[in-house]
């Protein structure tokens, strides 16, 4: 049986990364050391504080426009029109002028109705485009979603209602998308309907609708068989039609990390702390209010380094970030991470875990990288490591790859099982996934990157904050101004595209020009989301305290989206200093795909040789 999206809601979901292998050690620690949020283009939503307040990273961060509106209100217009039209000639059929000034009111009459006339068939036709537009790219908006903006009692109460609204896919893809056959159509079409499914988390905390309840944190359902699967082999690349064959027979999409030796372990003791079995010992992800934390990108490496320790120091280890809570965002796997006090009133949110009797804040964001290093070893792990009995860190540095190096700790990842190239796809895949809003929205290009037919590239090009600020500056960003990026995706299509596949380049920049040009003088090739990029952190005065943070909630989730859109490609090309461009690469776990570029080179630099991806 086949699936047809434009009819079934639940054709929607993510693409998760087939397998590879690799090892380039010293590229990625390179890679992971400079991220940070001092680093221009580390981060895409800059300060993260919502106080308007920038930590001085850069953004990558794109917005969708509103909603178009298909066709609302038209067929009030139309009525109206033809109800005034006839009210019209009636009245001069049945009292004919018989001067000068009533055969001008005529004629004024008759030139309004044809003006009219053409007014709604105009209407009528876009109307009509638009719905096929939307009828092509499939399900993407018929959930209801509403509008969370007016007045709440508490921010609980605003968390607890929020969802981000989905957009239509860019007409980039559509433009790929109505070049696929029949049988690329099909499969297509049964990763839509089978991934939402087998890919769907546990909502937990204050995006949860029960937050006092204990929830069961459950993986979607495995769509062991479900509709047609991918079928036999036709064309393009063997390794990712046996991907898909797999995906068929098991129900879930292939992953990098083949398992978690520490995670069963590690999920039993973290309930027990939850429900109150053994003492508390908690370490807590931390970014308070007010605190200028960095953007997504450094808040996720700080997320990653704090997990990774509570794993080591046998903590149970919870998300506390106060200005976008990270539960409204992703939903759980296996663990209940969510905030373990109430926003407002600052209470206990499991009863049996309590609130901290000893508690320390723990804060590094110092350069040089070597302060991380001096933190972990001697602060995180050697003075806190038992006491106190709940500890907080605040930081936005990577230090999962670094702690291989570490004499005392490097022996001790070894024997949980955890991996240099997979620790960050490990701890991703035992954590979170994205809200089922999202998943929805990025299926619709990740069903397309997946396809054994096609040969995808991403191209993260980060040109700088002031091509965001100033129209003039970003006029002068182009395809031929960032040729470098353009030559070696071509160069990789060139040498890695099996015969038969469509190229496809995935492009996320901070430019809207050079967005624009690319799809321009790659139209068969560019896919784009159409965010807009911006900085939804900074304060408008004239919104209510609900609209900037729904301003922040959308504009974070949009982050979020570009990014882990990047990882869903074949190969990647990024920003060198992009911690952005970084992150998706860590948590996908393939080594020998990503190529990193300079944002600046001088005019006489040679073209990159990109036949050989280093990290």
């Amino acid at each position: 049986m086949s699936f047809d999206p434009t009819n079934d809601e639940c054709h929607r979901a993510q693409l998760l990364p087939t397998d590879e292998e690799g090892d380039v050690n010293e590229q990625r620690r390179s890679l992971e050391s400079d991220s940070d949020a001092d680093n221009d283009s580390g981060s895409e939503v800059g300060s993260g504080s919502g106080s308007g307040s920038g930590s001085g990273s850069g953004s990558d961060y794109e917005r969708v426009d509103d909603k178009p509106r298909y066709s609302d209100g038209e067929s009030f217009l139309m009525s109206s029109s033809k109800k005034k039209e006839y009210q019209l000639i009636n009245h001069y059929q049945s009292f004919p002028c018989r001067c000068n000034s009533c055969q001008i009111v005529t004629l004024v009459a008759v030139g309004l109705l044809v003006v009219a006339t053409l007014v709604i068939a105009a209407r009528s036709l876009l109307t009509s485009e638009m719905e096929l537009v939307a009828e092509e790219l499939g399900p993407v908006l018929q959930e209801e979603n509403l509008d969370v903006v007016g007045d709440f009692a508490s921010e609980e109460e605003f968390y607890a209602q929020y969802q981000w609204k989905e957009h239509p896919p860019h007409k980039s893809l559509l433009n790929v998308v109505r070049t696929l056959n029949k049988d690329e159509q099909r499969i297509r079409n049964w990763i839509i309907e089978t991934r939402p499914r087998s890919q769907a988390g546990t909502p937990i905390g204050l995006n949860s609708k029960s937050s006092r309840i204990e929830p069961t944190i459950t993986r979607g359902p495995a769509m062991i068989k479900v509709g047609s699967g991918p079928g036999e082999y036709r064309t393009g690349s063997k390794a990712k039609h046996q991907a898909l064959v797999q995906e068929w027979e098991t129900g879930r999409p292939s992953h990098e990390c083949k398992g978690t030796p520490w995670g069963e372990a590690y999920g039993a003791m973290h309930r027990d702390v939850i429900n109150g079995v053994i003492p508390p010992k908690v370490m807590i992800a931390s970014c308070k209010k007010g605190q200028s934390c960095g953007g997504t990108a450094d808040r996720f490496f700080g997320l990653f380094t704090s997990f990774l320790y509570a794993i080591l120091t046998d903590r149970a280890f919870f998300v506390d970030w106060a200005d976008w809570p990270f539960e409204v965002f992703a939903d759980a796997v296996n663990i209940d991470w969510s905030r373990p006090l109430t926003l407002t009133t600052n209470e206990a949110t499991h009863p049996k875990l309590g609130k901290p009797t000893s508690q320390i804040s723990l804060r590094n964001f110092q350069r040089p990288m070597e302060a991380l290093d001096e933190f972990l070893l001697d602060t995180v792990w050697g003075k806190h490591r038992d006491e106190p009995s709940w500890v907080e860190i605040n930081t936005n540095r990577g230090g999962a790859l670094r702690s291989f190096n570490y004499t005392e700790i490097a022996p001790i990842l070894k024997d949980k099982g955890f991996e240099y190239a997979l620790v960050y796809a490990c701890m991703t895949d035992y954590l979170f996934t994205p809200k089922a809003s999202a998943q929805r929205y990025m299926v619709q290009y990740s069903s397309l990157f997946v396809l054994p037919s096609v040969f995808s590239v991403s191209m993260q090009i980060r040109t700088g904050d002031a091509n965001m600020k100033s129209a003039d500056a970003d006029s002068h960003m182009s395809v031929e101004s960032h040729r470098r990026f353009f030559v070696c995706a071509e160069q990789l299509a060139a040498k890695y595209a099996k015969p038969g596949q469509k190229i496809v380049y995935y492009l996320v920049s901070d430019s809207e020009h050079l967005k624009h040009d690319a799809m321009t003088k790659y139209p068969d090739r560019i896919v784009t989301t159409g965010f807009t990029a911006t900085h939804p952190e900074i304060k408008d005065a004239d919104q209510s305290q609900w609209h900037r943070q729904k301003h922040l909630l959308d504009g974070t989730t949009q982050v979020m989206v570009s990014s882990w859109l990047l990882s869903k490609t074949d190969y990647q090309i990024v920003t060198y200093d992009s911690g952005f461009g970084k992150l998706p690469v860590f948590e996908r776990g393939r080594e020998g795909r990503t190529v990193q570029l300079a944002k600046k080179v001088t005019n006489s630099a040679a073209m990159p040789d990109c036949t050989d991806p280093a990290v």
